[in-house]
């Protein structure tokens, strides 16, 4: 089976370079983690729907808002603190993620005994040992 080749400048490319990635004026290591199709497909797909719900959930916030205002000043303030919790929160969510990510990559090597079988059980090799 051919290749499938990707432009760079199309829509899902830029799709991926600009939804929810970290590295995205390096996109190298990326395109490393995706280099056959079926992960590429996934990764667009995912970053479509994440697109959708994101979307949705402005609109349907911004509707809230402005139909509190219509039927009541005040509770259009209860509306729109809801509304500013509710973006903190996904604020904070991404943020932790970005942390976490930042100190997974900085602690690779499991220091303990279980951490060890562990990661040699996902990455499927066994390692060497070597005794001191």
């Amino acid at each position: 089976m051919k290749p499938f080749k990707i432009n760079r400048n199309s829509w899902h490319y830029w799709l991926n370079q600009h939804i929810l990635n970290q590295n995205e004026y390096h996109m190298e290591k990326w395109e490393a983690k995706h280099s056959n199709f079926c992960s590429y497909w996934r990764a667009t797909l995912f970053r479509v729907v994440w697109s959708v719900i994101c979307g949705v959930v402005l609109l349907t916030m911004l509707g809230m808002m402005l139909v509190a205002v219509y039927m009541n000043p005040l509770q259009a303030l209860y509306v729109v603190l809801v509304a500013a919790a509710i973006i903190a929160s996904i604020i904070g969510c991404v943020l932790a993620n970005e942390y976490f990510e930042d100190r997974k990559e900085a602690n690779l090597e499991p220091k303990t005994l279980i951490g060890k079988q562990y990661a040699a059980y996902k990455s499927k090799i066994c390692p060497s040992v070597e005794f001191q």
